[in-house]
């Protein structure tokens, strides 16, 4: 009954009082009621648009990978005489029940365990997937999805392969299921872990990617985690306790790390203000030659580029340790930009655009064939269309960087759009129709525009360094 479940909320209320507390009506403002179905009905509103989307790219894809990857021999226990096995991590139960129904008609016997029956298949686990069971080991499960109850406290580890087929927005979960099949007993050298991202427009509000990413950095530089967690942009660092203790030199990643710690203790206020400061921050140093750094973007998702540029104008691209080296220095008095700081801001920015342009893309093995299609479609109609619209190029461009995030939708709409041209009906109006085909198919590109300033190159942050 209703009077039930108020009566076991307020148990659990009296249970932790200094973590929860009952409010009544009286204590609410007048609008509360009110702003609660106005919430409703966006919430209704919502639900009734997904159901009409039928298109799933990243269970798509998952099952792509099943055929072509998570079971390769190469990679699934391939030194082991055990049976190939799969460990999959996601976050919610409802992900498990859809991903068990979808390997139901596969060749696979799939064990699905959340908090309704870990307890009750505790020995079930062990047999088929625990390479320390003490007791009679067994196959009669090679693939293992559940949520984070099996996160910790159980050995997975006769898989070497797991997938998260979520992001946990705590990272260090991400370490703690990659614990349960990197154990002592398992018979393999390599621990594969791949990971599915969030699509780019929710990483875009989210940042859940960058986070991730910077926290396991973190991780690596201060405890010298020494494989990658996360993505292949994690740097690793390998070292022991006994070599903390005899060898003090350093990375220059962790040199730098260090000084921002502690700066932020010993100034916290100015700390504060620097990490507040808007995009486009220039200053100036005394240096022994004229030249000038730029950190250059063109959105929120990439990490830019950095250039060195000498004050005739030659430009060397520097990598982030050497940027950071360079821009170095003491406090001093402020000094005056040069007068050509503006003219060689601006080639910078014409060499980031010529980069996006015409840069091909470096390809991991593990993207699937879509991703790859649509890139290299991507580079040629880029470099051989001299004639398209701006705001078209620019549109591809970003088409090609949401691509790189896994966004298989577009990547299957730009495989359409190359094959449309193959038909000889469009030679006559080729442009024409790339421009009409982008604005109607392309139409999250319009939503990424309209929510972030992603078309045009800026400047994060520039340093002049003058000699006089």
């Amino acid at each position: 009954t209703l009077e039930g479940c108020y009566m076991r909320i307020r148990q659990k209320i009296k249970a932790k009082p200094d973590k929860n507390k009952e409010f009544k009506r009286a204590d609410l403002k007048d609008d509360y009621v009110a702003k609660l179905l106005s919430d409703r009905l966006i919430i209704n509103n919502l639900l009734d648009k997904w159901e009409k989307i039928k298109d799933d790219p990243k269970l798509e894809t998952f099952m792509f990978e099943m055929g072509q990857t998570f079971f390769n021999k190469e990679i699934n226990n391939p030194h082991s005489p055990d049976q190939k096995k799969l460990v999959i991590f996601t976050e919610a139960i409802d992900t498990v029940n859809v991903l068990q129904k979808k390997l139901k008609n596969t060749k696979h016997k799939v064990l699905a365990i959340t908090a309704n029956n870990r307890d009750a298949m505790r020995d079930t686990i062990q047999a088929n997937f625990d390479a320390n069971y003490k007791g009679e080991q067994k196959n009669d499960f090679d693939i293992l999805i559940t949520t984070e109850v099996l996160a910790e406290g159980v050995n997975l580890h006769r898989s070497n392969v797991i997938v998260n087929y979520d992001t946990p927005w705590n990272s260090t979960r991400l370490m703690q299921r990659i614990g349960r099949v990197n154990r002592i007993g398992s018979k393999e050298d390599f621990v594969y872990v791949y990971n599915f991202f969030p699509s780019s427009q929710g990483d875009a509000q989210l940042e859940l990617v960058k986070k991730a990413l910077t926290k396991l950095q973190a991780f690596h530089t201060v405890f010298g985690e020494d494989s990658q967690v996360f993505s292949h942009e994690e740097e690793v660092v390998s070292h022991g306790l006994i070599q903390i203790a005899i060898d003090d030199t350093e990375t220059p990643s962790t040199r730098f790390i260090d000084y921002l710690r502690r700066y932020k203790e010993k100034h916290p206020e100015e700390y504060e203000r620097i990490s507040m400061l808007p995009k486009g921050v220039v200053s100036a140093k005394k240096a022994e030659e004229n030249v000038l750094l730029f950190h250059i973007k063109a959105n929120e998702y990439d990490t830019g580029l950095y250039y060195r540029i000498s004050q005739n104008g030659d430009a060397v691209q520097l990598s982030p340790i050497q940027i950071a080296e360079s821009f170095e220095c003491e406090p001093s008095e402020p000094i005056s930009l040069p007068e050509y700081f503006k003219v060689h801001e601006e080639n910078a920015h014409i060499m980031f655009n010529e980069y996006m342009i015409n840069a091909g893309l470096i390809m991991a093995s593990n993207l699937s064939n879509n991703t790859k299609k649509a890139t290299e479609i991507l580079v040629k109609l880029l470099k051989n269309e001299k004639n398209l619209p701006e705001d078209t190029i620019q549109k591809l461009v970003i088409a090609r960087g949401l691509i790189k995030q896994g966004n298989d939708t577009i990547a299957r709409n730009i495989i359409k759009l190359n094959d449309a041209l193959k038909n000889s009906l469009f030679e006559e109006d080729k442009i024409s129709f790339i421009k009409q085909y982008v604005e109607k198919h392309l139409y999250n590109i319009e939503n990424a525009l309209r929510n972030k300033d992603v078309n045009k190159a800026f400047t994060v942050i520039a340093l002049a360094g003058n000699k006089n």
